[in-house]
């Protein structure tokens, strides 16, 4: 920036008194030697010189006038006189002309040092604004403000400081600085300035008090964090996908034992139905041979809920949860995964534990890190899981500094693996760092799960020694007060029995003809529709009649939001079963149905059904 410089040649020291002091001298000498005001030309040289140099010519020049002056004088004057005021003369115009040469010198010093600090501002990245602070009015600005504007300097130059910043954002800014300035307490981030086009720029501001011109004002300086920001949008970007990478990584190790599992749940199937003609006679027989065909169906269930949970690709969406159900549902998955050659030993906590978590992303912690001590483990050994509570109180937390005070869900997976030394541990949650040969790791499980744990406000802790094993402890912050955690379970299972018409709308033949015939098995009247079309026009029909529609989401024609939106638009206080072989939460994120409504699961359990429709009818 700039500050208010001196004209050449406009300096306080006065030329009239130096010209005054020329003619007094010749008034006290005699009469008639007016030859002094030749001492002027000198001076005035000297003003045009640079540097030093009016020390050396304003003498010489002087010495030669003086001679010159004796040798004119006028007769009658003494010689001694004129001689004497003459060198007086030449004193004073000597040491007149020394001044003006200090301060010449002082002046280009100025100018250099104001030049050199106006090229290093304006060479500046930064935008810098000096603003009066009393007035707000901005006084100066770099190049780079001028960009970051995109206004002229000489627009910028005159404007209140409100004037940058978008509307409404001044008034909080304000308080901000008159509360930061006088501590200098650094930046204030994540605020906008607004450019000429209507587009506003992230920015992060600082400030520090300076004088102009014998008044305070205050030097802002504007960081353009707009790379920043792209970068960090993009990295967040890029761990998504490398979630989802991971994630498919593990479902393709998993896919071998998933299919093993299936085949065994078909052949249990299909031996005890095939037997079933065999003992219809005996009741008893009977009974026990459907047990096992209905338990390995739910083993299967179980089996495809696991991999769907798993599977979908979701944004960070906290709720309250169990810790212990995220391992329990977890645990059958674990077994395929990790191999007959390694024990696994869980120790679940009787407490429940409440935290804030996104269950999908917290099961592929649970995931992750036991798919590395596997790995750790090529030979087999014994892999523990333990969940628990833990209190860093004020002892604990003089030695471990990066945690807060508070209660903590703590998840520990320890191995008998390998291990690992200093070196390696300082490293492993480095994306892409992995110790393990070509083509049999990423070396992102362990940073997914720093970036999963970070996320969610937690801490971990690693222990580790070559050749022993490695213990993994994972600090989440208990929920201050228990919140229902999970999903919301029917928990009155005995089949109940009803006498009310329900509509199903239901695509798939097999599935509408079993829920048909269940469901008047227990006193209900059935409406069949195997489209959206069909479920919408025969709604229409029988408005009177239907208590309740049981509705398949994804179907033909019109799917069930719409099959849904016809119906409301018809009979506002219609009530809704809604079902679908995708989860609730994955259904209600496409926005296919809202969150709130009713819904069921595939494969439907018959005593839940039940229930589910016996709450939303009563």
């Amino acid at each position: 920036m700039s500050s208010k410089s001196v004209p050449f040649g406009a300096h306080p020291l006065p030329v009239a008194s130096i010209i005054g002091a020329v003619f007094v001298l010749d008034i006290i000498t005699p009469v008639g030697l007016v030859e002094w005001i030749l001492y002027l030309i000198p001076l005035l040289l000297a003003y045009r010189m640079p540097g030093g140099r009016p020390l050396l010519v304003v003498p010489a020049v002087c010495i030669v006038f003086m001679f010159t002056g004796l040798f004119f004088s006028p007769p009658g004057v003494p010689f001694v006189y004129g001689f004497i005021n003459r060198v007086m003369g030449t004193f004073v115009l000597s040491g007149t002309a020394a001044l003006l040469s200090v301060h010449k010198r002082a002046e280009e010093k100025l100018l250099l040092s104001e030049r050199k600090y106006r090229t290093l501002v304006d060479s500046a990245r930064e935008a810098i604004f000096v603003i009066d602070a009393d007035t707000g009015i901005i006084l100066d600005a770099n190049k780079q403000a001028g960009y970051l504007t995109g206004l002229p300097l000489h627009q910028v130059i005159g404007l209140h400081q409100s004037y940058l910043y978008p509307p409404g954002q001044w008034g909080g800014l304000a308080a901000l600085f008159s509360e930061s300035l006088p501590r200098d307490s650094g930046l204030i981030r994540d605020r906008f300035i607004l450019h000429a086009d209507g587009r506003t720029i992230p920015v992060d501001i600082s400030g520090s008090i300076i004088e102009v011109e014998g008044k305070k004002a205050v030097q802002y300086t504007f960081y353009d964090m707009s790379e920043r920001k792209q970068g960090e949008e993009q990295k967040k970007q890029l761990e998504q996908q490398l979630i989802q990478a991971q994630k498919m990584e593990s479902i393709g190790q998993l896919a071998g034992g998933v299919a093993h599992d299936f085949n065994n749940l078909l052949t249990t199937v299909l031996g005890y139905a095939s037997l079933m003609p065999t003992v219809l006679h005996c009741p008893d027989q009977a009974r026990a041979y459907l047990g096992e065909i209905l338990r390995a169906c739910e083993r299967a269930s179980d089996l495809t809920r696991s991999l769907l949970a798993f599977s979908r690709k979701q944004i960070i969406e906290p709720k309250p949860v169990n810790l212990n159900d995220i391992v329990k549902s977890t645990e059958k998955m674990l077994r395929r995964l990790i191999g007959e050659d390694i024990e696994l030993k869980t120790l679940l906590s009787r407490e429940t534990l409440p935290i804030m978590a996104d269950r999908t992303q917290m099961g592929q912690v649970v995931m992750n890190l036991i798919t590395n001590a596997r790995d750790s483990m090529p030979g087999g050994g014994r892999l523990t899981i333990e969940t628990g509570i833990f209190c860093a109180d004020e002892q604990y937390l003089k030695k471990h500094l990066f945690m807060k005070p508070g209660r903590y869900a703590v998840l520990s997976v320890s191995d008998t693996g390998e291990g690992m030394d200093e070196k390696t541990k300082e490293r492993i949650f480095e994306p892409f760092f992995t110790t393990k040969e070509l083509g049999r790791g990423t070396g992102l499980g362990l940073s997914i799960v720093y970036g999963i744990v970070k996320q969610h406000e937690g801490y971990i802790n690693v222990y580790s020694e070559p050749a022993k094993g490695t213990i993994f402890r994972i600090y989440l912050p208990l929920l201050a007060a228990e919140k229902e955690c999970g999903e919301v379970r029917i928990e009155q299972m005995v089949p109940q029995s009803g006498s009310e018409t329900i509509l199903i709308a239901e695509d798939d033949a097999g599935v509408r003809l079993v829920l048909k015939e269940f469901l008047e098995e227990y006193g209900y009247r059935v409406i069949e529709a195997a489209d959206g079309e069909e479920a919408v026009r025969l709604f229409e029909e029988n408005r009177e009649r239907v208590h309740l529609a049981l509705i398949d989401v994804i179907m033909p024609k019109k799917n069930g939001r719409e099959v849904f939106e016809e119906m409301r638009a018809a009979v506002p206080d219609v009530r809704v079963l809604f079902m679908s072989g995708y989860t609730a939460d994955i259904i209600s994120r496409n926005g296919v149905i809202e969150s709130g409504f009713s819904f069921i699961s595939k494969p439907v359990e018959p005593d839940k059904l039940l229930a589910t429709i016996r709450t939303v009818l009563d």
